[in-house]
C-alpha cells in the first residue's frame, strides 16, 4: 500500500505538504496555519520511495529495532506511508505533530519514532479530510489495510485499529 492507493474524497480537502516545511513553521513567530483545514481527517507521513530509510545516531537500539521493522514491512512490496493519524481539526493536530517535532510540545505521542528518521524534513504530509464522524473509522480501515498488504502497521504507529468504527469513501 502506498498513498497512490489512498482514495480522494470529492468536496473534502486533499493536499500534500512538506513536512519540513510544517516543522518550519514552529520557528516563525506568527506562523500561520490557515491553509490547513480545521476539519476532521486522516493525514500519512510520507517518505520518498527513492531514498533509504535511515535513523539518527542517536536512536542507538531503538534505531536497529526500527530498522529491522521497516525491512519486514517492505519486504512483501516498497511503501512510502511511515505514519497514518487521523483528526478532528486536521489543521490542530497538524500543528501538535509539528510542535512536538521540535520538542516544542508533549501531545503528540503517536507517531513519535518519526523523529528518530535521519532527515525526517524530506518526508510529505498527505492531509484527506473526510466526513464528520468517519475519521476514526477511516483511520481504522487504512490501518486494517495497511496491516493487510505488508503485515504490519505502520513503521511509526505505535498501534493498530482502535475501536469497531470502519469506513471507505470507495465501499
Amino acid at each position: 500500500m502506498t498513498n497512490h492507493d489512498f482514495p480522494s474524497i470529492p468536496g473534502h480537502p486533499h493536499m500534500f505538504l512538506s513536512l519540513g516545511e510544517l516543522l518550519g513553521r514552529v520557528e516563525e513567530p506568527d506562523p500561520g496555519w490557515t491553509d490547513l483545514p480545521a476539519r476532521p481527517g486522516v493525514y500519512l507521513i510520507l517518505w520518498p520511495l527513492s531514498l533509504p530509510l535511515l535513523f539518527r545516531a542517536e536512536a542507538g537500539t531503538d534505531g536497529s529495532v526500527l530498522a529491522q521493522r521497516w525491512r519486514e514491512i517492505t519486504r512483501r512490496t516498497p511503501t512510502d506511508i511511515l505514519y497514518i493519524g487521523m483528526a478532528d481539526s486536521l489543521k490542530n493536530r497538524l500543528r501538535q505533530l509539528a510542535r512536538f517535532g521540535r520538542g516544542r510540545a508533549a501531545t503528540h505521542q503517536g507517531g513519535r519514532a518519526l523523529w528518530w528518521v535521519a532527515g525526517i524534513e524530506q518526508a510529505d504530509v498527505l492531509v484527506q479530510g473526510c466526513p464528520d464522524g468517519r475519521q476514526a473509522g477511516f483511520e481504522n480501515e487504512a490501518l486494517e489495510r495497511f496491516h493487510k498488504a505488508h503485515g504490519h502497521f505502520p513503521l511509526a504507529n505505535r498501534q493498530g485499529p482502535r475501536g469497531t468504527a470502519r469506513w471507505w469513501p470507495e465501499d
